[in-house]
This record gives C-alpha cells, structure tokens and sequence, in this order.
C-alpha cells in the first residue's frame, strides 16, 4: 500500500498541462471567410464548395472520399462564381456575378445643411 501515493503522484504529472487559451480577437470575427457555399452532389461522391480568391470567387469540385480536388472552376474576366446546383451526379451549373465592395461611408451632414448622394458600394 506504501506504493499509491507514489502511483499517484506519477499519474498527476503526466497529465497534460493546459495553456490558457487566448480570446479570439475581433479580426477573428469580422474577418472575410475563405469558404463559402458547400453542396453535396447527389450521389454523395463530390463536395462543390465556393473558394474566396481575393477579387474572385471559383467553384472547387472536391471528391467526398479523400477531399481530394478535382476541378477548380475559374470565370474569365475576372468574374465570380454566383450559386451553383448540381444538376446531375457528376454535373454543376453555376451562374456568374461580379463581386462588390463597400466604400466608406461619408459622416451624416451637421444640422441643417444639405446631404449630397453618394453611392455605397462599387464594383472590383
């Protein structure tokens, strides 16, 4: 019985010693997502998923077994990947679309002064 404490004092230091986790900071949560859409194919053996390329959203055609890819669907001239549906097992159809920023916002006019219209998003 002489042998327990020690048992237990050799348990309790190979136990893992957690590091305290930090917060997530702001950028965690107001940061854009890679990711976007993600569809099955109706036989379950592909992943359609839309990829955030920067100016430009592809559509990537992954295999379900090994997440493998096995199309990266880039539109010319720069335009980004709308929706997609899988029309078939193995067949997408996908519209296309420009992307949009926002631009900042003027301050609101002072008291009594006139506004004068600006837009709120333009076109990349």
């Amino acid at each position: 019985m002489k042998w327990i404490p020690g048992l237990l004092l050799t348990a309790i230091s190979l136990l893992p010693i957690q590091a305290a986790a930090q917060p997530p900071t702001i950028q965690d949560f107001v940061k854009h997502p890679t990711y976007g859409t993600a569809k099955i194919s109706p036989d379950g053996r592909y992943l359609a998923i839309t990829v955030d390329r920067g100016d430009q959203d592809v559509l990537t055609v992954l295999r379900t077994d090994d997440l493998s890819p096995l199309k990266v669907h880039i539109l010319p001239e720069g335009k980004s990947v709308g929706d997609f549906h899988w029309v078939a097992p193995s067949g997408c159809c996908s519209t296309r679309s420009a992307r949009w920023a926002a631009t900042p916002c003027p301050a609101p006019p002072a008291s009594g002064t006139r506004s004068m219209p600006t837009a709120a998003c333009r076109a990349r």
